[in-house]
């Protein structure tokens, strides 16, 4: 007989806004059951429309605007497509109290007719471009309202002339930025070739490059806008340009693998310029000057340099687990006196050396049950192996680099992963997440269920076994769960 599931979970409650500014919000909720086939998932809606689907019980939304209000709406779905009540909050935006960032300026399609400005912001703003013959005369405007954060601009152009311009975008608040001023030039009608534009780079002030060598040590740097630095890293060339000086920060670009880094004054920022997940600069803001005639910056610059070397946990062999005999517990030896005592101080010795006898043997109990707790951790590799690749990840060690090296020494991939889920699963058990909500997030990232598996049984024998609890408990705790008897032979012996 099949029993369709018809009852939907039950309704989600606790939806709470954790964080906000003007343009991110953070949720969070409690965690919701179903009595039927088991939550699947939660729905987030904003203002009536589903935006996303998570098994966690937070999420995070960067596609809001500020100074707005949002309806957020998160209900629960089990496996049976049943959708239980919702929990709903109004959220409210804050102003965006600073002007827009504008970074990678170029100009493109430049003919006898016209040209394409582009810019990028890191708010929502609009767009003008204002532009003239002379950079002294910017008279001219084309302008577009929407509010974007990829800005494109088409400009009506006569031949063969230099065009000086700017670009400038203002957000929902009317706070403005504008740029430096850049030039091109439009094709001439004779010969109908298209000169080399300026790309964002050819503008005013020009642009100074100097050839630097980045060592180990901070060496200081004076740049003005436009002004460039070349070096090179494994055999490749590349620039940092100081694109725009502010009053307390400054905006980079780095080339050729375009980055737009922005650096307050007194933030050092690591950089990884080739995109190889290594970090290969680090860059220092000291100072910044601005004068009627010239803005200047002053910069730190060396190498990131490489994390300290990883020494590699090697995989114990079964004939290195050596188990130490137990230690003989001392037996009291009881003073023979000479006359025999009279009857009750005769009982009042036999109950102390029986009290004795009681309190030694429980403390032998307990020290052989912790030195088989001990033996049992020293035995299972993939315990002492959670520690060591925790430890290589807060040395600066990624997590696939630390894997491919484990497995050149030996250790078994399946290990290496289960290892390596514990500290996720531990976090996603923190957060409120039953086993069975475990798997479905780790599932969806792509891991096997028998890793997935593996790596939820060892934390759980993991955190038992700080806890001081002994094996044969943990056992029985265990196959009582559901937990399939040979794998629990394997991994918790009988004896």
């Amino acid at each position: 007989m099949i029993v369709l599931d018809t009852t939907p979970p039950n309704q989600v409650t606790g939806l709470t806004n954790t964080s906000t500014n003007e343009s991110f919000v953070s949720l969070n909720w409690s965690t919701t059951t179903d009595n039927g086939s088991g939550v699947k998932e939660y729905i987030i809606y904003r203002n009536n429309t589903n935006i996303a689907n998570t098994t966690l019980i937070e999420y995070n939304d960067s596609n809001v605007n500020s100074s707005s209000s949002y309806l957020y709406t998160v209900s629960a779905v089990d496996y049976a497509g049943n959708e239980g009540l919702s929990d709903s909050l109004v959220v409210n935006t804050s102003a965006d109290l600073t002007a827009p960032v504008i970074s990678n300026i170029a100009n493109s399609s430049i003919t006898t007719s016209g040209a394409i400005i582009t810019w990028s912001t890191d708010d929502y703003a609009n767009s003008t471009v204002y532009y003239g013959t002379s950079n002294s005369s910017l008279n001219q405007t084309e302008s577009s309202s929407p509010l974007t954060k990829s800005h494109s601009i088409s400009l009506g152009l006569e031949s063969s002339k230099t065009y000086f311009y700017k670009v400038g975008s203002s957000n929902r608040e009317g706070r403005t930025k504008n740029s430096s001023i850049y030039n091109f030039t439009t094709a001439s009608i004779i010969g109908g070739s298209t000169p080399p534009g300026g790309g964002g780079g050819g503008g005013t002030p020009p642009s100074t490059a100097t050839s630097i060598k980045v060592g180990s040590s901070f060496i200081s740097y004076n740049l003005e806008e436009n002004d460039m630095l070349e070096f090179t890293l494994d055999g490749e060339s590349h620039t940092i340009k100081m694109d725009e000086i502010e009053e307390d920060y400054v905006i980079l670009i780095i080339s050729p693998t375009p980055q737009t880094i922005k650096i307050s004054l007194g933030e050092t920022k690591k950089i990884d310029v080739n995109y190889d997940t290594k970090y290969d600069l680090e860059i220092k803001l000291i100072s910044i000057v601005n004068t009627i005639r010239s803005k200047q910056a002053t910069i730190l610059i060396k190498g990131a340099g490489a994390p300290e070397p990883l020494r590699v946990l090697q995989l114990p062999r079964k004939e290195e687990v050596k188990k130490s005999p137990p230690k003989p517990v001392p037996k009291p030896t009881p003073k023979v006196e000479e006359y025999a005592p009279p009857e009750k101080e005769g009982i009042n010795i036999l109950t102390y050396a029986i009290s004795t006898f009681i309190a030694i043997a429980l403390i032998g109990s307990l020290v052989m049950k912790e030195r088989m707790r001990i033996n049992y951790m020293n035995n299972q590799p993939e315990l002492r192996l959670q520690n060591f690749i925790k430890k290589a990840k807060t040395k600066g060690y990624k997590i696939d680099d630390v894997r491919k090296v484990l497995v050149s020494k030996g250790w078994p991939s399946h290990i290496v992963d289960s290892a390596a889920l514990h500290d996720p699963i531990s976090y996603l058990l923190k957060k409120g997440h039953n086993h069975t909500m475990v798997r479905e997030v780790l599932k969806s990232k792509g891991f096997s269920s028998r890793i997935i598996d593996n790596a939820i049984l060892h934390n759980h024998i993991n955190k038992e076994l700080k806890k001081r609890r002994s094996l044969k408990s943990i056992r029985k705790e265990l196959i009582k769960a559901g937990w399939d008897k040979k794998t629990i032979d394997k991994k918790v012996p009988a004896k």
